[in-house]
């Protein structure tokens, strides 16, 4: 057997017969011997225990501390090195124990060469593979070369280091590894090299496939828990100044699969486990193997739980944001540095139902802070234990029709608590926003504003003031509502209300006649009456599961189901602000009306008589002096010129739209003195 000998003088010394025909610094000192081994001599020597040879060459040669190559716990071969030369390398320790063909692959296909461990004063775990690559990965003389075939691997994974009896396995703790984690469970030692990336250090232990869970991957190292991306972290990267993962000497990397991750975001856990149930014959006649089984499914069942709430509290520890759908936690995800809402919906892409952008409420768990409402069409910045609720259109349907009733649930609730503005149409709950968008910027209001029927000549705008905790109640026509250049925007709780034209007509047209206006005393009973009828036209609200969704239904019909959600003070400004519109018109009567108002927009609303009426338009401006009108100032204006014409109407005034048969009028009369009404006519 030419691959062993030894020679046998003061020192028992290992070679290699091949390499000392080739090699004449190969000497065999005066007074030696060389022993030469038959394979199957050799073969017995690996088989002999050191410890219990009679002969003395042999006990001399295991003296000298030969290296050894171990594979499955036996020795398999002695490799002959040189103690003049301290360091070899893999290749030659594999090649010097016959381990490696003539091509340097191994000879036996068994050996798991994903890793081994180098036994000497410390422990060392290598890949074979990168080895036999690498002449800088050396095994000092004295050292021995473990090598495992994937069972045993496997075996020596599922160890645990604090309990085991083997002195090598109990060094595992300090050893230069890192350890993978599947679903909980220890799957791999991966030996560590800090030049790798750590998609190379895992790509030899797992295999991603469609079951993976892509999102989050969680490193427990040394100075914490981290969460990352681990589809972003499997990927190699190219470009050498980009930031990537990597494992580092103890490292813990845990990886998970979809059923068990959602398992582990649930409140609670539900794994599927088989019971045995018993039947009823005496414990004496009960099969063993049934009573085995059943403490096999046990522990099971016990080892799982363990392993979700270990999963649980490291993600308590670490860096992560949860995002719920509907009220209920749909997925975890990594945070980073710089993270925006857009980075959360790419990565979300194609898995949630159709969510509502306008509103999505955000809670940081660590600040205790309030329930905030965010716009995701409008990008913003993520913050670290961020609790991001995405809300679905049926959902977001549903909050809507319950949102004012006795009803509770917890998503319900913290619509309620957050920072959402309110939209009422025709006193019905109608769009909740975040706060802080300019309305102009905000698309929901679409499908009122483009409704035939949407009344745009008063909005109102409650306002909370923050300096002394009052609400303040501010009107506008929707032209300025809506404005770019105005670039109104909500803050923290406002609540707008909107009306349709058929709201104020059946609401407000007859209310006050011209004659009535000219007092407060008439308009306070009228008050008092129209709030009266209103508050008696209330419509009970369903529970949120309950809801019917509205189908595809004529949207002017669907948001005039009132409910009078309008407070007493909205009703009683409307009505303070009502102003008087007769002549050939559709609609005469009186109409609420905002502080500023565009004629033209007015005349849109109350209706042309095409056929009667003339080609002017009287507006009529007055004063009061102790609520009682003083003074009035009318103007004519053409009213073919309002297509051009900004008038502005602000203050007290009535208008008139006289028929053509009285187009005769040409002037107006002064009365003066003693007259209620003093003014122009």
């Amino acid at each position: 057997y030419t691959s062993f000998a030894l020679i046998v003088g003061k020192e028992v010394q290992a070679i290699n017969l091949d390499k000392a025909l080739e090699n004449d610094s190969i000497t065999l000192p005066v007074g030696s011997d060389l022993r030469l081994f038959t394979k199957e001599e050799y073969l017995g020597l690996l088989a002999l225990n050191p410890n219990k040879s009679l002969d003395p060459i042999i006990s001399k040669f295991f003296d000298s501390n030969p290296t050894e190559i171990y594979l499955g716990g036996e020795r398999i071969a002695y490799v002959p090195m040189s103690q003049k030369q301290k360091l070899y390398n893999i290749k030659e320790i594999l090649r010097g124990g016959s381990i490696l063909n003539k091509d340097g692959y191994f000879i036996n296909n068994n050996i798991y060469t994903s890793f081994a461990l180098i036994v000497g004063k410390e422990v060392q775990a290598i890949n074979l593979d990168k080895a036999l690559e690498n002449d800088s990965i050396i095994l000092p003389v004295g050292s021995d070369l473990r090598l495992f075939t994937k069972e045993e691997y496997l075996g020596l994974v599922a160890l645990d280091p604090n309990k085991s009896l083997d002195p090598i396995v109990s060094k595992f703790n300090d050893l230069n590894v890192a350890e993978l984690y599947l679903d909980g469970v220890r799957i791999a030692y991966i030996p560590i090299d800090q030049d790798k990336e750590l998609y190379e250090h895992v790509k030899n232990f797992y295999t991603p496939s469609a079951k993976t869970m892509y999102d989050l991957a969680l490193l427990d190292k040394k100075s914490g828990v981290e969460a990352f991306d681990f589809k972003l972290a499997m990927q190699k990267h190219n470009n050498p100044n980009h930031y990537y993962q990597k494992l580092a000497k103890g490292d813990r990397l845990f990886i998970f699969e979809d059923k068990f991750f959602s398992q582990l975001i649930r409140e609670q856990v539900d794994g599927v486990f088989y019971d045995i149930i018993d039947t009823e014959q005496s414990d004496e006649n009960v099969n063993l193997e049934v009573v085995k089984l059943r403490q096999e499914l046990d522990n099971n069942k016990l080892n799982y739980m363990q392993n979700i709430e270990y999963s649980k509290k490291l993600l308590r520890k670490s860096n992560i944001i949860k995002i719920s759908l509907d009220g209920e936690l749909f997925t975890i995800l990594p945070f980073s540095k710089g993270m925006t809402s857009s980075d959360i919906l790419d990565k979300l892409k194609g898995r949630l139902p159709t969510i509502q952008n306008e509103l999505a409420i955000v809670q940081n768990t660590d600040e205790n802070s309030t329930v905030k409402t965010k716009n995701i069409n409008y990008e913003f910045k993520i913050k670290q234990n961020d609790a991001i609720n995405l809300i679905s259109q049926d959902i977001y349907r549903k909050i809507l029709n319950s949102y004012d009733s006795t009803g509770s649930s917890a998503l319900l609730n913290d619509v309620r608590e957050s920072d959402a503005v309110k939209v009422y149409y025709d006193g019905k709950l109608t769009l909740l926003l975040s706060p802080n968008i300019a309305f102009s910027k905000e698309k929901s209001f679409d499908r009122i504003i483009n409704s035939d029927d949407f009344y745009k000549l008063y909005i109102g705008l409650s306002t909370n003031q923050i300096n002394n905790n009052t609400w303040t109640l501010r009107s506008y026509d929707a032209a300025t509502f809506f404005s770019d250049s105005q670039n109104i925007i909500p803050n923290e709780s406002n609540i707008v209300y909107m009306f349709s034209e058929q709201y104020i007509r059946d609401n407000f047209l007859d209310s006050l006649s011209e004659r009535d206006l000219l007092t407060d005393t008439s308009t306070k009973t009228t008050d008092e009456n129209r709030l009266s009828e209103i508050e008696e036209d209330t419509i009970e609200f369903d529970g949120l599961d309950k809801i019917e969704i509205l189908g595809n239904e004529n949207i002017d019909t669907e948001l005039r189901q009132s409910n009078n959600n309008i407070s007493d003070y909205v009703l009683k400004s409307m009505i303070s602000k009502l102003r008087y519109v007769s002549g050939s018109v559709i609609f005469p009567g009186t109409y609420p009306l905002a502080d500023r108002v565009r004629l033209r927009d007015l005349v849109d609303v109350v209706g042309l008589v095409n056929s009667k009426a003339g080609s002017n338009v009287i507006v009529t401006r007055s004063s009061k002096e102790n609520d009682i009108l003083s003074k009035s100032a009318p103007e004519i204006i053409k009213l073919n010129s309002l297509i051009t014409n900004e008038t502005i109407l602000a203050g007290e005034y009535y208008v008139n739209i006289p028929s053509a048969i009285n187009e005769a009028i040409n002037g107006f009369v002064k009365l003066s003195g003693e007259f209620k009404v003093p003014g122009d006519y």
